[in-house]
């Protein structure tokens, strides 16, 4: 009878417990969804009166240090995108992103940590674009980055390498619609923006971040859309930046990167405002890693046309580049007009191709 009478109270102890979990954290998915559904690059901000790490000159990004996450300061993205092809020769696109941005800059872990994440993946296929995102708090266990073996991952989207070093590594990304899975093998050299990795992103308005380019690495794997699976193979750009200055709400960033035919890689970023000129950021890069820096005394970057997607959006889709020192003159075009990603941080984010001087594949971001 007593064994009987301690069983029911134990009983109804664990379903109490159980009902006080499912309400908390009801409780606290109902605050965070009020709070991140309208997520942006814009308003995931921290308050200006917290004072995060500031970004200055003279301080190199080293290997494999910097490989971690800088959470003493106020942003930072790791970007992913892989230019692939089937065994038939149809043409990819895959993208991975994963923001970070701090509330505040206190160290708090657990539910109280400031720490707040946005990912993004899309496929690009021949017949179709598919694309998902994710959201978590940091210091909860469904996100973060471990250093020795390297792994960066949020949720089921995981990349894992058995070094300290992302590369050689593996991705996988998995969605409702399909399911990527990459090896990942370094052909060439991990490369610092800018001066050492201190990159100036808006001279007029004392803009800078820190971060690192890895544009040879090489893909090979599958991905199972629906009931069928392909092979894929080819080229993948990393980059990595953090830093403490937001960009200004009214400042629109496209970003460029073309496959030359001498095997080196183009990078160019064009952070544009409405007072001021635009200003320009990138670098000619080959496996070896050496690095030719470009901004405005070298570049002209001049949009030559406008399309209007199907959602009405008026976007700079094509343009021409210029770089006389190195003798490059390409006009660049969308290979496809609809490849916006109606996502919480929304762009346009497609495949592009160039002519002129080179016959390049490449990459094209717009984000307002």
């Amino acid at each position: 009878m007593t064994r009987r009478i301690l069983n029911r109270t134990l009983w109804t102890l664990a379903c109490l417990i159980i009902l006080i979990v499912v309400i908390s954290s009801s409780l606290y998915i109902y605050d965070f969804s009020k709070s991140d559904t309208n997520l942006t690059i814009e308003n995931i901000k921290a308050k200006q009166t917290h004072v995060f790490e500031p970004v200055l000159p003279n301080k190199a990004v080293q290997f494999p240090n910097d490989f971690k996450i800088h959470s003493e300061y106020r942003f930072e993205i790791w970007s992913f995108v892989a230019m692939l092809n089937d065994t038939k020769g149809n043409e990819y696109l895959a993208q991975w992103y994963l923001y970070r941005r701090a509330t505040s800059e206190n160290k708090k872990s657990g539910w109280e940590s400031p720490q707040i994440y946005a990912s993004q993946v899309a496929l690009t296929t021949p017949d179709n674009i598919y694309s998902a995102e994710r959201f978590a708090r940091g210091g909860i266990g469904l996100v973060g980055m471990r250093s020795r073996p390297y792994r960066l991952s949020i949720d089921n989207w995981v990349w894992r390498s058995f070094s300290s070093y992302p590369v050689p590594g593996r991705l996988l990304l998995k969605t409702d619609d399909f399911k990527l899975d990459l090896k990942l093998q370094q052909n060439g050299s991990y490369i610092p923006m800018g001066d050492r990795g201190y990159q100036v992103t808006n001279k007029l308005q004392s803009q800078a971040i820190y971060g690192y380019q890895a544009p040879y690495i090489g893909a090979s794997g599958t991905v199972n859309i629906g009931e069928r699976k392909y092979a894929l193979s080819g080229n993948v750009w990393l980059n990595q930046i953090w830093g403490s200055t937001e960009p200004k709400p009214e400042q629109s960033h496209i970003r460029f990167l073309y496959r030359l035919n001498n095997g080196k890689v183009l990078f160019l970023t064009q952070v544009i405002s409405p007072s001021g000129l635009p200003h320009i950021y990138g670098s000619i890069m080959d496996h070896t890693g050496q690095v030719h820096t470009l901004d405005n005394s070298n570049v002209e970057l001049t949009s030559s046309g406008t399309s209007t997607l199907s959602n009405g959006k008026v976007l700079p889709l094509q343009w021409t580049i210029n770089i006389p020192k190195f003798k490059i003159f390409l006009t660049s075009d969308a290979t496809r007009r609809e490849q916006w990603l109606d996502l919480s941080i929304p762009s346009w984010s497609g495949t592009v191709r160039a002519s002129g001087s080179e016959n390049a594949r490449g990459f094209m971001q717009v984000i307002e």
